[in-house]
């Protein structure tokens, strides 16, 4: 018990530390596309503002404000979501000049997503960073984010520790459990529903953006749970967690034990990346395999430590080897359990080699799976080479001068051992090798409460986004904005300002050249539209292929005088 204590000292440091590192990179919902574009000039002034998401939205916990720089409010406050789209409406008469719009939602697999994006009405320049920065200063959430972290870690561990402890109960270990296991197993129930329970508060936090303010309010914390997901995913998981605590405790039949396991495991996939993740009938199915085989895999080995132990201390060597027997034939059907339905699971959510080593979340993932492959390993290796010794001397342990090792005077590592034979040694390096396991499998969950809070790499390299970027031209400057910035058809707008910062209504036409040089596509050359002063436009297919695209506006100065600038356009799948 003391080493598992130190187990899990440490790796709750590292939950800190990966929650601290993961923090930055919450959303899972993207924004995919915003009227008007991020950084456009307007005219006249819009009567809305819409976002379009890459998922369902909610605006429960969150809003959306429009600022002119002196901070005042010039939306009407009555933004809604319908499905992936969040609308809201303008005050009449807006002023010429810029304006800011500051977002924040819950996407649908119940993580908060914030963002701000600026446009111009009229003539005049854009909005700077620094005044950006200004208007939307608010106190820095990491904290709460960590804390949520650290929560997400308590309920995985303690939930997985009592499900899969009481399916290693009901499976491997069918003797009524000791007190020292049923209060294991009673208590990782206690610590999974606090870090349940914690998770509420913290996130009508970190989704308000208000911090303190929201941890207090018991309204804000009901409107956390207003996310069907991730109410039922908690509700379930409680429920859950008391039924395999009683079933231990009071010693229930052990169908009641594997309804409350199966109820655990089923809550973990009702929230999350599943949750947004087609196809639903096959991923979430899926997850609760995996969940379900991670579960019994951590809590099998955790329990089996405890229950060799106690065995070898009342010199029961040959139970205790049959329990490893026991335990090793149904583990190794759960490694492979893991194994297939985590691969399929990553593939789901990564999609693309390119996706797994250019993401965040594909370096968090591939971290992941190193450290599963090393624990894969070690069951293996127990497996197939450490429990095959103990089984051909037929369990029973026996020293060189042929004492039972069931003898206090010959029990494996007693001080009556004269000599070890392979068997006992097998039995030092399996205790090795599963106390290994354990602290592997505690990193894993460490990870995994890093890895939900970060953008599937799916996402967050196909997901383009509005791209928009302003450069030096003609005495003032131009602005290119492609929307959405992905394979397929795209808006493109041109933006060009005279050197007072008004619409240059001098050029006599507009053309972009597009190539990317890397595939060797084009230059494909189009005509743009004139869609007002110093505004041109086009809807394009050209970009059929993702990739750093070079985006040339070339503008008919005068009959025999052109000018160009060349601008590096990213475009996603």
């Amino acid at each position: 018990m003391k080493v598992l204590r130190r187990v899990a000292t440490a790796l709750l440091c590292i939950v800190v530390v990966l929650g601290a590192a993961a923090a930055p990179a919450s959303a899972h919902a993207q924004l995919v596309s915003t009227n008007p574009a991020d950084g456009a000039h307007v005219a006249p002034a819009p009567k809305q503002v819409s976002l379009r998401f890459s998922e369902a939205v909610s605006l429960k916990l969150g809003g959306v404000r429009v600022l002119n720089t002196d901070g005042e409010r010039v939306d009407k406050d009555d933004a809604k979501a319908v499905g992936d789209t969040v609308t809201v409406s303008l005050r009449d008469g807006l002023a010429d000049g810029p304006y800011v719009v500051a977002w924040n939602v819950v996407s649908a697999d119940s993580h908060p997503v914030n963002g701000a994006f600026t446009f111009v009405v009229g003539a005049g320049a854009n909005a700077t960073d620094e005044q950006v920065a200004s208007l939307l200063a608010v106190p820095s959430d990491r904290v709460w984010r960590v804390a949520a972290g650290v929560g997400r870690f308590l309920s995985y561990a303690g939930l997985l520790l009592a499900a899969g402890g009481v399916v290693f109960l009901s499976v491997v270990d069918r003797r009524r459990p000791s007190k020292r296991v049923a209060q294991l197993v009673a208590g990782g129930a206690v610590v999974g529903v606090v870090g349940l329970l914690v998770q509420i508060p913290l996130q009508a936090a970190i989704a308000t953006e208000t911090g303190r303010h929201a941890l207090l309010s018991p309204s804000r914390w009901i409107d956390v749970l207003s996310n069907t997901g991730f109410r039922w995913s908690t509700i379930l998981g409680i429920v859950g967690a008391a039924i395999v605590a009683m079933a231990v405790w009071a010693a229930w039949p052990v169908w009641a034990g594997l309804t409350g396991a199966a109820i655990t495991f089923v809550s973990f996939a009702l929230t999350g990346h599943t949750r947004v993740t087609s196809p639903e009938w096959l991923v979430i199915p899926a997850d609760t395999v995996h969940v379900a085989a991670a579960g019994f895999w951590f809590g099998g080995v955790v329990l089996l430590i405890v229950t060799w132990t106690q065995r070898r201390r009342d010199d029961d060597a040959v139970g205790a080897a049959r329990l490893v027997d026991r335990f090793s034939q149904t583990a190794i059907a759960t490694v492979v359990a893991v194994g297939v339905t985590g691969v399929y699971l990553g593939w789901k959510e990564v999609g693309s080699l390119h996706a797994l080593t250019s993401t965040r979340y594909g370096f968090t993932l591939v971290a992941k799976l190193i450290v599963v492959a090393f624990v894969g390993a070690l069951a293996a290796y127990n497996h197939w080479r450490l429990v095959p010794d103990i089984r051909r001397t037929g369990k029973r342990v026996v020293t060189a001068d042929g004492v039972p090792a069931s003898t206090p005077a010959a029990s494996v590592g007693g001080p009556g051992a004269a000599k070890t034979t392979r068997s006992a040694l097998a039995w030092r390096r399996l205790e090795t090798t599963v106390r290994a396991e354990v602290v592997g499998l505690v990193a894993v969950l460490a990870i995994t409460s890093a890895l939900v809070a970060i953008t599937p790499a799916r996402e967050a390299s196909t997901t383009g986004g509005v791209f928009s970027a302003t450069v030096a031209f003609h005495g003032g400057t131009l602005s290119l904005v492609v929307d959405p910035a992905k394979v397929g058809t795209n808006e493109v707008h041109v933006y060009v300002l005279d050197e007072a910062q008004r619409p240059d209504d001098s050029l006599e036409k507009m053309t972009l050249r597009m190539s990317l040089p890397s595939k060797s596509v084009g230059p494909i050359e189009q005509p743009l539209e004139d869609a007002g002063p110093g505004h041109w436009s086009l809807v394009s297919s050209d970009f059929t292929i993702a990739g750093k695209w070079e985006v040339t506006a070339v503008a008919q100065v005068s009959k025999f005088e052109d000018q160009q600038v060349t601008i590096s356009v990213p475009i996603h799948r």
